[in-house]
């Protein structure tokens, strides 16, 4: 009788494939890749976008056959790190990690950016949706989004939130539920978002929006309350949370969002290669299970869908800028 083959052997067979396929379409020009990846993740260790990329580029390095090696370079709300790969060779071997922060909002807020998100870039591809959770400091008096509203309106000027920089997603979620709820509250931006989650947690600010993957620990550990989910749809791994929407606020949906881009003029066999990986990375049962454990939805998408997606949030964002009247700090 013969025996079946392993999970191990499949996983072989599949990344021989892969590294075959690589080399002929290489046939062109020299083979990609050749050499180490540098991945670029403008934000600081330990942060949501960090942690999605230390789970999907191990993976993506075995389908390569080359590292992909991480490199943070946080500062000025991702614009920093971005920039960089911006201004490196189109050559697929800088890459970096994009958010709505640094490809949808960077140009409204920060005239000054020196990069263009759309003409600066080549997609590669979308990793992941990421909903985030309204929450509040355990020893506050709600216990639901109307309440958080009733205690802010009974308390004028006196309730502050906290966000992982100005222009961020948890801050422009912030912003946009106070200004449709009519609360004069005050933000208080912290350098790092470990610094604004330690903030919350010590009742030094009143509430924030930000990642379930951080904030659900802390409320199983009782020290916030969760209070609503900021997509359109309840999460299904915390269905018991309302969306913003079921509180009350028509069409609030700030989603966060990961995608993979290349500097402009980047080779398409080059995209065509890493894109590729990727997507077979994200189609893995262990990283899907990885990522509903963590509270993400994988959310893939290719080169095309990508680019006109960014061009999409581009102008989404500018509106929502535009409704807060949000300036550049």
């Amino acid at each position: 009788m013969q025996t079946p083959p392993t999970r191990s052997t499949l996983t072989t067979l599949a990344l021989a494939g892969v590294l075959t396929a690589g080399t002929a379409m290489g046939a062109s020009g020299d083979a990609y890749p050749s050499r180490p990846i540098r991945f670029v993740v403008p934000y600081p260790a330990g942060t949501t976008t960090d942690i999605i990329a230390r789970q999907i580029m191990p993976k993506a390095s075995e389908l390569l056959g080359q590292s992909v090696v991480i490199d943070n370079r946080p500062g000025a709300g991702g614009t920093i790190g971005t920039a960089f790969v911006a201004k490196a060779a189109a050559d697929g071997y800088t890459l970096v990690i994009g958010t709505p922060q640094t490809f949808a909002v960077a140009q409204s807020l920060y005239p000054e950016v020196a990069y263009d998100p759309v003409t600066g870039f080549a997609a590669i591809g979308r990793i992941a949706r990421n909903g985030m959770v309204l929450a509040v400091n355990a020893s506050m008096p709600v216990n639901s989004v109307a309440d958080l509203i009733a205690h802010a309106r009974a308390n004028p000027g006196k309730l502050n939130y906290t966000s992982t920089g100005v222009g961020g997603t948890p801050h422009l979620a912030a912003a946009l539920f106070a200004n449709e709820a009519g609360l004069r509250v005050t933000h208080v931006p912290y350098p790092s978002p470990a610094q604004g989650v330690v903030a919350i947690l010590g009742g030094d600010v009143h509430f924030m929006f930000y990642s379930y993957l951080v904030l659900s620990s802390h409320a199983s550990a009782g020290r916030v309350k969760l209070l609503a989910v900021s997509t359109a749809q309840r999460f299904p791994h915390a269905p018991q949370l309302p969306t913003m929407i079921e509180a009350g606020f028509q069409n609030f949906d700030m989603t966060s969002w990961h995608g993979v881009y290349a500097p402009a003029k980047t080779e398409r066999r080059i995209i065509e290669t890493f894109s590729d990986a990727l997507q077979r990375v994200l189609s893995d049962p262990e990283m899907l299970a990885i990522f509903r454990q963590t509270g993400n939805e994988i959310n893939p998408a290719g080169p095309a869908e990508q680019m006109a997606f960014t061009k999409s949030e581009r102008e989404r964002y500018r509106k929502i800028v535009a409704v807060i009247g949000l300036t550049s700090p």
